[in-house]
Parts: structure tokens; sequence; C-alpha cells
């Protein structure tokens, strides 16, 4: 979305400000979501949930690429959203459930490189090009939908359905006596604050980075890839060091 927001923008007849407000929809069903993973993930396996989160980034694809209007598009983007609230938490319990302590730092790296990577050198030169051959909607139609799709087989295929460590449930002590022992603790307290933060700003400036170049310094199509390819590599390059040395000097510290 980052990189088409001018073009969607131009397509439904809005503002970058106005097409913005997909972006912020999404977030807030994202956050909504979230809180809902807690009870279900008490009561449904990752794996089972994480499909759900797969599959929605599926419907979401394709309700984009065929939307007729700025309501529709903000309603199957939307489901993005939820779709992340599902996919991240449970990907990262599967790594705490199938890896042992150690080997979870890097785990999480290689999580986070394959994203930056992907997003960088695979998603942002061929979204640009599709989108400069043959529109916007080709982009999420020719490269997204089956990106999703390719996702949710592989997950399906790959990811164990037994936990080779079983995590003990929270039912032990209700629902609401999972929340309030997380939101009791400060050090929990301040971990989520501080990823809260930290994604106010790196969101915005992926959802509007692009956008400004675009509309303030009209940079050519090329120079988008270009722009996003270093954004992402340096997300990439974050994400390996942190897995490597988060061993030899702690969490805290990096």
């Amino acid at each position: 979305m980052g990189f088409l927001l001018v073009n969607i923008g131009l397509t439904f007849g809005t503002s970058v400000a106005v097409m913005g407000q997909i972006l912020t929809l999404s977030y807030i069903l994202s956050l909504v979501f979230a809180l809902v993973m807690g009870f279900l993930s008490v009561r449904y396996k990752p794996k089972a949930l994480l499909m759900v989160g797969l599959l929605l980034f599926v419907v979401s694809a394709l309700g984009c690429s065929f939307a007729p209007s700025y309501v529709v598009m903000l309603l199957f983007y939307s489901l993005s959203g939820v779709g992340v609230a599902m996919v991240n938490p449970m990907a990262q319990t599967l790594v705490g459930e199938h890896m042992p302590v150690e080997e979870r730092p890097r785990a999480f790296g290689y999580i986070m490189m394959g994203m930056s990577f992907s997003s960088a050198f695979i998603a942002g030169p061929v979204i640009n090009y599709l989108s400069v051959l043959r529109g916007w909607r080709t982009a999420y139609l020719g490269y997204v939908l089956p990106v999703s799709l390719a996702g949710f087989t592989l997950a399906m295929i790959g990811v164990p359905s037994v936990s080779k460590s079983p995590q003990p449930s929270a039912e032990s002590q209700g629902y609401w006596g999972a929340f309030k022992k997380v939101l009791s603790n400060r050090s929990a307290v301040s971990c989520i604050a501080c990823t809260a933060l930290v994604s106010a700003s790196f969101q915005g400036i992926v959802a509007y980075g692009i956008s400004f170049y675009v509309e303030r310094f009209q940079v050519p199509s090329d120079w988008r890839t270009y722009i996003w390819a270093g954004l992402a590599f340096s997300v990439t390059i974050g994400s390996f060091l942190g897995g490597r040395i988060v061993g030899r000097f702690g969490r805290k510290p990096i």
C-alpha cells in the first residue's frame, strides 16, 4: 500500500491523506483483534490460527484486486490487519513451541530477515514493475494474491501440528487472570509500550515515505524501488545482527 497510495488515490479520486485512512482502519482492527487473540490462543492450536490469518491475506488481496470503490477497498484491505494480528503472534508462538530458548532469538531474526529481504529485493521491484506496466490492480492480482496463496500452502505443509514442548494453558487461571498477570508486570508493560512507540514511528515511514518522495520531489517510478530497497535492507541487516549478538550481550542491552 505504501507503494501504491498515490496510484490508488487517482483511481478513486481521493487524496493520499484520505487513502491513508485505509491503513488506519487496518491498524485499528489489528489492535482490536490482537486482544481477541488472547482468548483464541488458549482454545485453538497456533497452526490453525496461523492458517486462518494467512487465508485472510488471500481474501484481502483478491478483494483489493477487484475493488470497484474506495469503501470496498477499505473493507477488504482491513482484513489484512486482522491477518497480521493472527499471523505475527502465532509465528512467534510456533517458534517458541518448536525451538529451544537459546535458539529463539536467532529464529526470530531469520523471520524478520525473510520479511525485510523479500520486501526489498522481490516485493518492491515486482510491485513497482507491475503497477507501472498494467496498473496497481495488477500488482495485487499478479503478486500479492499468488504470494499469499504460496504462504498459506507452505504453512499448511511445512508447519508441524504437534508441539514439541507444550505450553501451560492460561485456562487454569482464567482469561482475565492471564491478562492481569501480564499487565501487572512492569517489565512486560514497558516492552509493550516500547514496541508501540517503535511501530508508530516505523509504520509512519512505511505508509507515507514513498508517497512523500513522489509528491514532494516528483521522483521517477524506478526510484521508488531503490528507496524501498534501502529501507528494507537496513531492516534485514538489523535483524541479522540482533539475532546473532543477543546471546552475547543480552536482550535488554540490544
